[in-house]
């Protein structure tokens, strides 16, 4: 590297130049920052805080809080299986619903999903009048083994 600065300092190269090579550095490191405050706001593009309707009279609103409240309740109806976290995501005018899911590691899958995703769009529709806001909802699992008791 010091054969190389010389060389630069030498025949007037700018990257012997101390002031350049800091410049090129913020330069690039800026550049970096910007890039990854965009992919940031990218990725959170279309999250919602929740839903909104516009109703005869008003507004009806139901935030992701309350929609997770609700559906805790509705995912306690199947044994061992608990809702750890949902995203709400708004695309071309209707709701995506992503529930992520615990479960154990020997579950019917299978049968869980299709059961569920039929209970929540029916508890939906009948207790909270979102049915045609609702486009799909995507079930993400993650299953858990059972923890093995040592016999003392």
């Amino acid at each position: 590297m010091d054969k190389m600065i010389t060389y630069c300092q030498s025949n007037s190269c700018l990257w012997g130049s101390a002031d350049f090579r800091i410049g090129f550095w913020v330069g690039l490191l800026l550049a970096v920052f910007i890039i990854f405050v965009y992919l940031v706001l990218v990725t959170r593009k279309g999250s919602s805080k929740g839903i909104s309707i516009k109703e005869e009279g008003g507004i009806f609103f139901l935030s992701v809080d309350a929609i997770r409240t609700f559906l805790r309740n509705v995912v306690h109806s199947f044994p061992n299986i608990e809702l750890k976290d949902l995203k709400l995501k708004k695309q071309k005018g209707a709701f995506l619903l992503r529930l992520y899911l615990q479960a154990p590691a020997e579950s019917d899958l299978v049968t869980i999903r299709k059961n569920l995703r039929e209970q929540v769009f029916k508890e939906i529709k009948a207790k909270l009048g979102l049915g045609e806001e609702l486009q799909t909802i995507d079930l993400e699992f993650k299953l858990i083994e059972k923890k093995k008791t040592q016999e003392m």
